[in-house]
């Protein structure tokens, strides 16, 4: 699992699943905005399409079928086009049949383990016989007991590579007849009539259990074949790890491989995992992918003016400016007083509601260039951030 150590520079990396993290060998330290990440999976729009009702969020538990949005497919679009009656007939049946592929396979995996066992015990049981055989010290009971246990081992042998053949062909024909459902609905697609005049509902399930990390689309929005839909996280404790920030004054705290938990909501019971790295924030400097994205702790609409800011209900004001802030704002000459202080160059950054992507985080308007730097000192405000993203 992974922690970014963001230090002063106040980088904030988004929430996108609600979990509490703790360490156990110092004390209980909590992360600010986790984020779950991992082994992703991306689910892609099969054709062009309009977006219809997202099912899940970001942050749900899904499992492996569960449904996650709808999507309408244009008349004549793709091969997945035909009527609803033969759409929706087809696609229960073609569902069954993968999920009856998949069963089978799952079988078949569980008795090709089974052999593999049974061939090393019988592996096993020989070279002791053989070893047997050419010690003559060896007693004839002993002997006949070890001819016995080969010929027990043997016969185990054969019959889990016999359930394995029968496994392997039993999957073999669940595979066959999901290819041969779905050719079949191709072929409905050119030879139905009306296929062309009425569009498709394309029901979008997740593959893989997990967790809602991104959804990417709105409902009522175009997408078109091949667009990224959701990404979904593994569930397997395995595949997971989790990103956020560590509060303030406790990252010495923490050490690279200390033991950890992590709850998350939908899911039972908690996690264990190592600390795989620290990292510091990139120093509050803004990137040209950050630098239209930058968020701030404050009240929308209200300039953040050059100099210090204070802390108010969870928002900032603009309380001084000039040299003298300048100074207080780097950790040099001048009293430090309590709040959040910021240094902006060379223009204050006006901020207002986000419009992108469906966000209603503050967006930065105007007063920040690529790679301009931005200093923050949170002193007496724990629970107040100023952070750029």
């Amino acid at each position: 699992m992974r922690i970014a150590n963001l230090l002063a520079a106040g980088v904030c990396i988004a929430a996108l699943a609600a979990g509490v993290w703790h360490y156990h060998d110092m004390g209980r330290v909590v992360l600010e905005e986790p984020r779950v990440a991992g082994v992703v999976r991306v689910v892609d729009a099969p054709a062009a399409s309009v977006v219809g009702p997202l099912r899940v969020r970001e942050g749900d538990v899904v499992a492996a079928g569960d449904e996650l949005l709808r999507l309408a497919v244009p008349a004549g679009v793709g091969a997945d086009a035909m009527p609803h009656a033969a759409g929706a007939s087809h696609e229960m049946r073609e569902r069954e049949a993968h999920a009856a592929w998949q069963a089978a396979s799952k079988v078949e995996e569980g008795v090709r383990r089974q052999l593999e066992l049974r061939s090393t015990e019988h592996a096993r049981a020989l070279v002791v016989l053989r070893g047997m055989r050419a010690d003559a010290s060896v007693s004839y009971a002993a002997l006949q007991r070890a001819e016995r246990d080969e010929r027990e081992a043997r016969k185990a042998y054969d019959a889990a590579r016999k359930s394995a053949e029968d496994a392997s062909n039993l999957r073999a024909e669940a595979e066959g007849a999901w290819r041969s459902l779905r050719e079949g609905r191709q072929m409905a697609v050119a030879t139905s009539p009306g296929a062309e005049m009425r569009p498709v509902v394309h029901i979008i399930r997740a593959d893989v259990a997990g967790i809602v990390t991104r959804t990417l689309v709105r409902e009522g929005g175009a997408v078109a074949a091949g667009q990224p839909l959701l990404e979904i996280a593994s569930s397997n404790a395995a595949d997971l790890w989790v990103v956020g920030r560590v509060p303030l004054g406790r990252e010495a705290s923490i050490r690279k491989g200390m033991v950890c938990s992590v709850r998350l909501e939908g899911i039972k019971g908690e996690i264990r995992g190592r600390v795989v790295s620290l990292e510091d924030g990139p120093g509050g400097r803004l990137s040209a992918e950050t630098s239209a994205n930058s968020r701030f702790a404050v009240v929308p609409g209200v300039p953040v003016a050059q100099g210090p800011v204070q802390a108010d209900d969870g928002g900032v004001s603009p309380s001084r400016s000039g040299a003298g802030a300048d100074r207080r704002a780097r950790g040099g000459e001048g009293s430090r007083g309590a709040g959040v202080w910021a240094r902006v160059v060379p223009e204050p950054a006006e901020v207002s509601q986000g419009r992108t992507a469906g966000t209603t985080s503050p967006q930065l308007r105007y007063g920040l260039a690529v790679d301009e730097a931005v200093v923050l000192v949170r002193e007496s405000y724990p629970d107040v951030t100023a952070n750029a993203r």
